[in-house]
Formats: structure tokens, C-alpha cells, sequence
């Protein structure tokens, strides 16, 4: 049967991501749970591609009937913390059939990041880095235009001068 992602496989890290290593960004793709982890970027967890999906994954259609669509949860494993949203994916007809999943690996932010200023402003700049600026708009109509009005960020309230 075709896979609903078609063939994803996970990239070699690029230059300037080793620093935000701490937020792991896995694809699950659900039509096959003994091997459904598709793509794996920044593995803080230590898993494989093809790796089964966990009971929290296997459980989102009984959480999709509780309301819970987006999952944001904390999971400490021995000493080990991490803050993680998992967000599953539906396809008419299909049901379930995949699931994207971002793990912050909560002690390293702590006790990495957080340790010095300079740790701190290395990883938000790797975090801000881009390989490429494209012209699309992403907004909403209401946004679009309030950002060419110049509003600079979703949280600036400042009266926006119509144009």
C-alpha cells in the first residue's frame, strides 16, 4: 500500500542546527505502527527511523474523541525531562494516518542554554537562521495588512496606522 507521506527520509543535520539540536522534530506515519517513524531532525531521544510508534501516538484516536487533537504534555524518564507536542494528522477517508511530534529536550535548555549569555544568543540565532527569504504570504488578510502597516510581531497591540 502507498505511504501517505510518500518516501521521507531524514536529512543529514545542516550547517547551524547542531546548536538548537534540543528540539527534535519527528514525522509518524501511522498505516504502518511497527515502523512508523518516518523522519527524524535533531534526535534527542535516540530513536531510529522505522522505530514503532508509542502507545501515546497509537492513542490519538481515543483522544480525538476526548477533544484533545493537539497534544502538549511533559515527560520525565529518570532524570531525564522533556516538554513535547504531538499533533496528529488526518486524511479524508483514511482516518489517522500520521502523526508530527516536537520534543524539547528540557534539561539541556536548562542546564546547557540557559547556562551563560552567550549559549543563549548562540542558540536563538541558530534558531532564527534561514537558508533562503521567500515572498509568500503566510498571514491572514487582517495581518497582512497590519504588518505592512508595521506591525512587528503577533503580540504588538500598538495602534496600527491605516493605510
Amino acid at each position: 500500500s502507498a505511504r501517505p507521506f510518500g518516501s521521507c527520509t531524514s536529512t543529514s543535520a545542516r550547517p547551524g542546527w547542531r546548536e538548537i539540536r534540543v528540539i527534535e522534530i519527528l514525522l509518524h506515519d501511522l498505516t504502518n505502527p511497527a515502523k512508523a517513524l518516518s523522519y527524524i531532525k535533531n534526535n534527542v531521544t535516540g530513536r531510529d527511523i522505522e522505530s514503532p510508534a508509542t502507545n501515546l501516538v497509537l492513542d490519538l484516536k481515543t483522544r480525538r474523541e476526548q477533544n484533545q487533537d493537539k497534544l502538549n504534555y511533559e515527560l520525565n524518564i529518570g532524570l531525564r525531562k522533556f516538554k513535547c507536542t504531538t499533533i496528529p494528522i488526518y486524511r479524508d477517508g483514511y482516518g489517522l494516518v500520521g502523526a508530527i511530534c516536537i520534543n524539547v529536550d528540557v534539561n539541556y535548555l536548562n542546564e546547557e542554554v540557559r547556562r551563560t549569555s552567550e549559549n543563549l544568543d548562540k542558540f536563538f540565532r541558530s534558531l532564527c537562521k534561514t537558508e533562503m527569504k521567500l515572498g509568500e504570504n503566510i498571514l491572514s488578510k487582517d495581518e497582512y495588512e497590519n504588518a505592512m502597516n508595521g506591525k512587528r510581531h503577533f503580540r504588538d497591540f500598538a495602534p496600527v496606522a491605516a493605510s
